[in-house]
C-alpha cells in the first residue's frame, strides 16, 4: 500500500493546526479561520438557530483597520463565533482583537470585558461608539433542554432565548456592564454636569440604547 498520500495528508492538517496557533506565521490573507464543526453539540432535530441571522449576509472582513474584503457573514450567538462563507465550508475567525466584522451595518469586535460576576473574559461585542467611551452591545442566546410532558405539564422542545447586555468601556480597561437607566448611565460616565445637560436639552431617554449614544457622542464632541 502507497502511505505517501497519508503522509502528504497528515502533513497538511499539522502544518494547518501549527499555522493556527502560532501568530509569528499568521497572515492577513488567511485570516486565521478555522472549520466549523456545526451542530455537533446541539440535539438532534433541533430547530431553533443558535444564529443571530440563519443566513449568510454580504459584509466585510476588516483586518488592523486597513485591509477591508467583502465576504458572506454570520454570527453565532450561542457559540460567540463569527462564520464566513466560501466555496470549501463555513468558517469561523479566529478571536483577534485586530480583526474585526461588519455584518447587516453591526460593527464586530473582540473585548476585553468583566462579567456580571466579575470574571475577565474576552468575545465579540457590537461596537455601538467610538472614542475614549465606547458603549458595547453584546448579543448571546442561552441553550435550554427540552422537557417530556407528564400529563400535567406539556412537553417543551429544546429552545434558545436571546440575551442581550451593554457594556462601557473607558480607555484600555476592560467593558464593565451597564443598565441602560439614567441613573446608572450617568453615573457609569462620572455624573458631570455636561451630562445633565445634554440629557436636559435633548430630551434623552436613557433606556434606550440610541439615546445613550447620542448622549456618548455628545460628551465626544465637546
Amino acid at each position: 500500500m502507497n502511505k505517501t498520500p497519508l503522509l502528504l495528508i497528515f502533513l497538511f492538517f499539522l502544518g494547518y493546526t501549527v499555522s493556527g496557533q502560532l501568530n509569528s506565521i499568521e497572515t492577513d490573507e488567511q485570516i486565521v479561520r478555522r472549520l466549523i464543526m456545526r451542530g455537533a453539540d446541539l440535539p438532534p432535530g433541533m430547530t431553533d438557530s443558535p444564529y443571530d441571522n440563519e443566513e449568510f449576509q454580504l459584509g466585510k472582513t476588516i483586518i488592523r483597520d486597513s485591509i477591508v474584503k467583502n465576504a458572506m457573514l454570520r454570527y453565532d450567538a450561542y457559540r460567540d463565533n463569527i462564520e464566513i462563507q466560501e466555496k470549501g465550508g463555513s468558517f469561523a475567525l479566529f478571536k483577534r482583537d485586530y480583526i474585526r466584522a461588519s455584518i447587516n451595518g453591526e460593527l464586530f469586535g473582540i473585548f476585553k470585558y468583566l462579567s456580571v460576576k466579575g470574571e475577565l473574559n474576552q468575545g465579540y461585542f457590537v461596537q455601538l461608539t467610538e472614542g475614549p467611551v465606547m458603549l458595547l452591545k453584546k448579543k448571546s442566546k442561552t441553550f435550554h433542554y427540552g422537557t417530556q410532558g407528564d400529563g400535567y405539564t406539556a412537553a417543551k422542545p429544546p429552545r434558545f432565548t436571546d440575551l442581550t447586555e451593554y457594556y462601557l468601556k473607558s480607555g484600555d480597561s476592560p467593558a464593565e456592564p451597564v443598565k441602560l437607566r439614567k441613573k446608572t448611565i450617568l453615573k457609569a460616565l462620572g455624573d458631570t454636569k455636561e451630562a445633565s445637560k445634554i440629557v436636559k436639552e435633548n430630551n434623552l431617554n436613557l433606556s434606550r440604547e440610541r439615546d445613550v449614544v447620542l448622549l456618548i457622542n455628545g460628551l465626544k464632541n465637546l
